[in-house]
């Protein structure tokens, strides 16, 4: 509907013709950008559907690295839309928006997460490692949470981690035994 400012794509190919008429960069940029906002205010609204806000993470993280625009807000839209895709069980989309997340603060520059943002980072390092360790990826999920443990300010920040990298360690142990 173009009078309401309301846009649907009725299948991904007919996105990615859209996408192929716009010129790379600033104009792509903008428009990705004001997509994902859009879909990230209807998706958040009591009318909005959860696809919205999967889609406005799937826009918004695809210019991360292109743009400097508000990343405290997409960190914080990560960490909320991967939490809801954990619910529902999709943790590949959990990981991607969490990740995401992180980046975008990791982008903000002479700024050191850790010390600005304590709380945002923590959780997205938390749940990082938590979704990472669900998929199986043990690696990736002990690196974040060691990260996370290195810098975490007390005991009570440390022990859901700790918690978590103990199930992990069983269940890797478990899975190895299995093979």
């Amino acid at each position: 509907s173009i009078g309401s400012n309301f846009y649907s794509f009725a299948h991904d190919k007919v996105l990615e013709g859209s996408y192929a008429l716009m010129k790379e960069g600033r104009q792509r940029e903008r428009f990705r950008l004001s997509m994902g906002r859009r879909l990230y205010n209807i998706g958040s609204s009591d009318d909005g559907e959860t696809w919205m806000l999967f889609a406005s993470a799937e826009h918004l993280n695809s210019i991360l690295s292109l743009t400097d625009k508000d990343p405290l807000f997409i960190a914080k839209m990560n960490l909320d839309i991967g939490e809801r895709a954990q619910k529902v069980s999709a943790f590949d989309q959990a990981s991607k928006c969490r990740i995401a997340g992180l980046d975008a603060l990791l982008l903000m520059p002479d700024h050191d997460p850790w010390e600005s943002e304590y709380d945002l980072t923590l959780r997205l390092h938390r749940a990082i490692a938590d979704v990472e360790l669900c998929r199986g990826n043990f690696a990736r999920g002990n690196e974040i949470g060691r990260r996370l443990l290195e810098k975490a300010r007390s005991l009570e920040d440390r022990l859901p981690t700790y918690e978590s990298l103990a199930l992990a360690l069983g269940r890797e142990e478990l899975h190895a035994e299995g093979q």
